[in-house]
């Protein structure tokens, strides 16, 4: 039987059993800003071990998330912080103050680290213990989530409707982006019933992934390897209405001036959403412009070899052409 206690005066609610973790807690918190000194407030909330933040309480996207039980590593949350750590920062507040660490289980990539920051010590407190549960908690059920997955079949076609999905993307626990050389593809996920639905409009798809501030969805298409921007609120409002395995034509907009596109990520740094692009023989680094409601070049890297990989960090851009770069965020430039 689940188990669950409620105190709304603290925020917290939590429900756990052999088949659900359910933390949640939500609250104001500051983060550091991004190259700035100074802290900024944020809306927190905490939905099993997925810490959302946004800029208002009201946001309907979240401007950073934070995983606590990532499936390529872990995550420790350290109570107490020193003044070296934080040397701009009022000796009175960092006993308000708690880090995260989240640590990969190799070396491929860096490990991230966040800062929060309550309005006192009881309310860190509480923090602490929300965060701790979610993590200790996922700990305890990973063994039986992975052996679940391992069992459940979520997804069966026959050899005629077999199609050779090669990307995804976890929109919501109902609904999953599926990216084949037919198109996009939505699974939605019921009860009892799964259906794949269709979203006609748009050709192949080669890599799909989130700006989670913006609301939009990012993917690589078509034999020429474009860059397109759909809206989410659209995908979701075009697969609840459709009566058929296809919806009506999904709208989407060009990234301007990409095109060969090998690899890409997206990201946020200093409250702005980036846009790194691998290409053949150049990278690019784009911010979207919230007037123009596109993205923006930045600037041109120059490469010897295919972009074959790239991954936008709390500071800076890695990417692999020849070699591994780190592109500085603030200062766009390339450190080796």
């Amino acid at each position: 039987m689940m188990n669950k206690v409620n105190n709304i005066d603290e925020g917290v609610e939590s429900s756990t059993d052999d088949d659900d973790i359910s933390i949640k807690m939500e609250g104001w918190l500051n983060v550091p800003r991004t190259g700035k000194a100074g802290w900024e407030k944020r809306w927190a909330q905490l939905e099993g071990t997925l810490l959302m933040l946004y800029k208002e309480c009201n946001d309907a996207n979240p401007v950073d998330m934070f995983e606590l039980s990532p499936m390529d590593g872990y995550v420790t949350v350290h109570s107490a912080v020193t003044y070296s750590e934080l040397s701009g920062t009022a000796a009175s507040d960092l006993p308000f103050v708690m880090r995260l660490d989240q640590d990969p289980r190799t070396t491929c990539w860096p490990g991230r680290m966040i800062y929060l920051m309550t309005t006192n010590f009881s309310e860190k407190q509480r923090w602490v213990a929300s965060l701790e549960a979610a993590i200790k908690t996922a700990h305890r059920g990973e063994v039986f989530r992975r052996n679940r997955l391992q069992m459940n079949t979520i997804l069966s076609m026959s050899c005629s409707d077999r199609k050779e999905f090669n990307c995804s993307l976890v929109l919501s626990k109902q609904l999953v982006l599926l990216g084949a050389e037919e198109g996009l593809f939505a699974l939605t996920i019921q009860d009892k019933t799964n259906e794949l639905i269709q979203l006609t409009g748009i050709s192949s798809i080669h890599q799909i992934s989130q700006a989670s501030g913006l609301g939009l969805v990012v993917c690589i298409t078509g034999q020429d390897r474009k860059l397109i921007m759909i809206e989410k609120n659209i995908i979701k409002c075009r697969v609840s209405q459709a009566t058929t395995p296809e919806t009506i034509p999904v709208p989407f907009k060009h990234v301007d001036g990409i095109q060969s596109c090998t690899v890409f990520d997206v990201g946020m740094w200093d409250d702005a959403t980036y846009l790194c692009v691998g290409m053949p023989k150049k990278v690019v680094l784009m911010k979207f412009n919230p007037s123009l409601a596109m993205f923006c070049l930045r600037k041109e890297f120059p490469s010897t070899e295919p972009c074959s990989c790239v991954c936008i960090t709390e500071y800076t851009a890695l990417v692999g052409t020849e070699k591994f770069y780190s592109i500085n965020m603030e200062h766009p430039s390339y450190m080796v």
